[in-house]
């Protein structure tokens, strides 16, 4: 009975040790990522982004003309050459009325479609540019990209910073990959949200079940803080769900987000359709304080 006893403890002593010595489990491989800054807007966005650590796996890189987009090319086909979808997704940040930058965007957002790569365009914008100039934009750039932005065109790189995080789980669903971009998410225009804007914060907040949405949409409220939405110049409001979300349960998640507020930010709203969240609802909103 004495060496059964002594045999229980052991095994008992064991588990404890290997459950406290235990090895953690790897963490999932992050999506890797590549932000490219074309022309003198984009470059100068991507220098102010980089101490903000958008997140590991992510890379920057400038091109100031199409011979730096054409080299880029070149030194992309090499690395897919021997390591194929390498980089997951490629945001391309420009100013969109600068013709040679869109020239250049354009040579790049080509050569990571010929990689299997997603691209986000992300461009910079006067508020109300002329119709040639936004139908030039949307033609030039439609067959290589996945999804485009519109943003102010001096736009405050907390609110970029953001913006960029928010599209970035959008497209993983905060998962480590594969991506693929929700039905509603291929464009978004936050140019009157968030001109003359400051610093930005993001709430999130995620429910399954009964009124999934405005609790979602309360989680993301105290994530972000109620004084900030309070004071909020701008906002943006995105709402995800799978095919079974509906129309009023986006206008739950809107109205408590609304009701937060002091009630003269500008806003915008946008719902994102993804099947890989199952049950679950996700609110995601952008509070931006005012420029001055």
């Amino acid at each position: 009975m004495s060496n059964a006893n002594t045999s229980e403890s052991t095994k008992t002593e064991r588990s404890t040790l290997e459950t406290e010595y235990a090895l953690p489990s790897p963490e999932p491989e992050r999506p890797a990522i590549r932000i490219v800054g074309v022309g003198t807007t984009g470059v100068g966005l991507v220098i102010a982004l980089q101490p903000m650590r958008t997140g590991s796996n992510v890379d920057f890189m400038y091109a100031w003309s199409a011979g730096d987009a054409e080299a880029l090319s070149c030194s992309e086909a090499s690395k897919t050459s021997h390591r194929p979808g390498s980089t997951d997704l490629v945001v391309i940040l420009a100013d969109a009325s600068d013709a040679d930058a869109l020239r250049t965007s354009g040579i790049v957002g080509r050569t990571a479609h010929a990689a299997g790569t997603f691209v986000l365009a992300m461009f910079a914008q006067p508020l109300f540019p002329p119709g040639a100039a936004v139908k030039t934009v949307t033609a030039d750039i439609a067959d290589c990209i996945d999804a485009l932005v519109f943003m102010p065109l001096a736009p405050n790189v907390s609110m970029l910073h953001h913006l960029l995080n928010v599209y970035i789980d959008a497209f993983s669903a905060g998962l480590s990959g594969p991506f693929c971009v929700p039905v509603g998410a291929e464009f978004l225009d936050v140019r009157g949200a968030f001109a003359d804007t400051g610093e930005a914060f993001t709430g999130i907040g995620r429910a399954t079940g009964s009124d999934r949405a405005r609790r979602a949409a309360e989680m993301a409220i105290a994530d972000v803080g109620r004084p900030r939405l309070v004071i909020a110049n701008g906002l943006l409001t995105v709402v995800t769900g799978a095919s079974s979300l509906r129309l009023q349960e986006i206008a739950a998640a809107a109205y408590a987000i609304h009701e937060a507020t002091a009630g003269d930010a500008v806003g915008a709203l946008v719902a994102h359709y993804d099947d890989r969240l199952g049950d679950e609802v996700r609110v995601t909103v952008i509070a931006a304080e005012s420029g001055d």
